[in-house]
């Protein structure tokens, strides 16, 4: 059978098929919870969720998405991992006063002693967020800084 790509094409670029809101989503979450996962079990199983909602058109979903993943108040790791998949995806979205305000409020919040390349990175996209947001000087500042450190990730890792 020849496959059709006018179809094809026309399935991609089509609205959503189906329609999902935050009311679900919240709804489903609870549902977990109350099957007993904890909430490192639902970012980590779940974690992909907000990718795809994203793919599917459903963007200020999978930020307010994230943003439930993120009031689990998650330390070390994988609160600095979650909040860096936050902030790209707010820079992606063109939310660039969010994704300053997410980074600031990441660096203030997180201790970040045996994850120096992850705080490295979080500082990184927070001079991204300030470049952004038309304050390029602290931009460069803050790359700067971070330059000046790399040699803390010798002998482990090297960026």
């Amino acid at each position: 059978m020849k496959k059709n790509r006018g179809a094809r094409t026309n399935l991609l670029i089509s609205e959503p098929a189906f329609k999902i809101s935050i009311s679900e989503i919240e709804k489903s979450l609870t549902l977990i919870e109350s099957i007993g996962w904890k909430p490192e079990d639902i970012v980590t199983n779940l974690l992909y969720v907000p990718d795809a909602l994203i793919s599917f058109g459903f963007g200020s979903l999978a930020l307010k998405l994230m943003d439930k993943f993120m009031k689990y108040q998650y330390e070390g790791q994988m609160g600095a991992s979650l909040g860096l998949e936050y902030v790209a995806m707010l820079r992606n979205q063109g939310k660039y006063r969010e994704m300053l305000d997410l980074s600031d409020l990441m660096i203030k919040k997180h201790q970040f002693k045996n994850y120096k390349f992850t705080y490295a990175l979080l500082k990184i996209r927070n001079a991204e967020a300030l470049a952004l947001n038309g304050r390029r000087k602290e931009a460069q500042n803050e790359l700067e800084e971070i330059f000046e450190g790399r040699d803390e990730f010798y002998g482990s890792y090297v960026p």
